[in-house]
């Protein structure tokens, strides 16, 4: 069974799909701890919930989707989470150009920008200098074999 495009606590989605994501964000904790990450594509929120109560020092989550971000809001936002609404390819219109960040993930988002190099360049401009950049993106040749 395909993962859905985007989880949920509203329609069971996050049932079906919490596996590979818990993966992805155990994975990523390490990597945040102590530092303030953005979560690009955070859909409804899981991601930088998760990453806020496992070490990081604060998350915000951006999302194209204003529908995702008001569910996050109402089910994660706090004193150290955040969600705002807003395009990844453009995410200096989004975030104030003081924000940096010590960590930057993105799981399974990337497939899905016309312009992702204008993502990626704008995480280049958001990382702290010892920052990191986590990714995660389907093996489209993988993919295309089964």
């Amino acid at each position: 069974m395909k993962a859905p495009e985007r989880l949920s606590l509203l329609d069971g989605s996050l049932v079906g799909g919490y596996s590979e994501t818990v993966q992805r964000l155990k994975f990523a904790a390490p990597y945040c701890r102590g530092r303030n990450v953005l979560d690009a594509g955070c859909g409804t929120g899981l991601g930088a919930h998760y990453l806020a109560h496992n070490g990081a020092t604060t998350a915000i989550g951006v999302d194209f989707s204003a529908e995702a971000i008001d569910e996050a809001q109402r089910e994660f936002a706090g004193e150290t989470v955040g969600f705002r609404v807003g395009d990844l390819q453009k995410l200096d219109a989004v975030l104030d150009s003081s924000e940096r960040f010590g960590a930057i993930v993105s799981f399974e988002v990337l497939a899905h920008l016309p312009d992702p190099d204008a993502f990626v360049g704008a995480t280049r401009r958001l990382l702290e200098p010892d920052g990191v950049f986590i990714l995660s993106t389907p093996n489209r040749e993988a993919v295309m074999a089964n």
